[in-house]
């Protein structure tokens, strides 16, 4: 018997799978946005998805497409175009860095979109961090609200949907 409930614990982590989360940080240096996206190594793999990958690109070319393609940063109404810097792994998380190719000064609207990973599991949650110029706010993205939208005007932050 102890046995058998001996086999069941160690299956248990094979079964279930909590809710994933990852982080993703902006902000700037040297004018550029950065972005630096982090996430739990084994979790990653969980989400196989470089399965989508053709077989001759190499892991980190899938998975920053990945990041990039499922989530979207605006500054001032302009899409920003990042370029994949690159990756590595620390205290089991796989980190990905990402440099915007054009640089910007003045920020006065932050709107965030992203959808990464809820088409695998819709109860996963995006952690954002912003630190750009005066806006310096974390949320926490989910399927149902996966977008923030900051605006300043007079020296006053508004947030909205």
């Amino acid at each position: 018997m102890k046995s058998i409930i001996f086999l069941l614990f160690l299956a248990f982590p094979f079964v279930y799978h909590a809710d994933g989360i990852a982080e993703y940080q902006y902000s700037i240096n040297e004018n550029h946005i950065i972005l630096k996206f982090e996430m739990d190594k084994n979790e990653l793999k969980h989400y196989s998805i470089n399965k989508e990958c053709q077989k001759n690109k190499m892991f980190d070319i899938c998975i920053s497409n990945y990041l990039l393609s499922h989530s979207n940063l605006q500054l001032n109404g302009t899409n920003i175009i990042f370029k994949f810097e690159e990756s590595s792994v620390y205290k089991d998380h796989i980190i990905f860095k990402f440099k915007s190719k054009n640089t910007y000064q003045k920020v006065n609207q932050v709107k965030i979109k992203n959808n990464c990973f809820y088409n695998v599991n819709s109860k996963f949650k995006n952690r954002i961090l912003i630190d750009i110029g005066n806006f310096q706010k974390s949320f926490l993205l989910t399927k149902g609200k996966d977008s923030i939208l900051l605006t300043k005007i007079n020296n006053n932050e508004f947030l909205s949907k």
